[in-house]
């Protein structure tokens, strides 16, 4: 029998398929803290008027990151939606240049 030159055998048997996991993936520096003094009026005064949902993304965390909110369980206050995220970094500084053999 010959076989066919830049062709791949079939498989035979049973395929497995891989197991999918949807579980959020672990953050490399996770951030628990709650929103700061002025997300929480804003989150409190959208509450009341039943439009918090609106506010998903604009809200600030203590760190720095734009996140929603959700009313806390066990009190009266608001905590940052989703719970942990990661942490807000700042932009990244462009490289600086050498000035090797600048011409004058």
């Amino acid at each position: 029998m010959l076989k066919r030159v830049g062709r791949k055998p079939k498989r035979k048997g049973i395929r497995i398929p891989r197991q999918v996991s949807f579980a959020s993936p672990p953050y490399k520096d996770p951030c628990y803290g709650p929103l700061n003094a002025e997300s929480q009026a804003r989150a409190a005064e959208a509450d009341r008027m039943g439009n918090l949902d609106l506010l998903d993304g604009k809200l600030r965390c203590e760190c720095g990151k734009m996140v929603g909110a959700k009313r806390a369980v066990d009190g009266d206050y608001f905590q940052p939606d989703p719970r942990p995220h990661e942490r807000y970094k700042g932009p990244r500084q462009p490289a600086r240049k050498r000035d090797y053999g600048k011409r004058i």
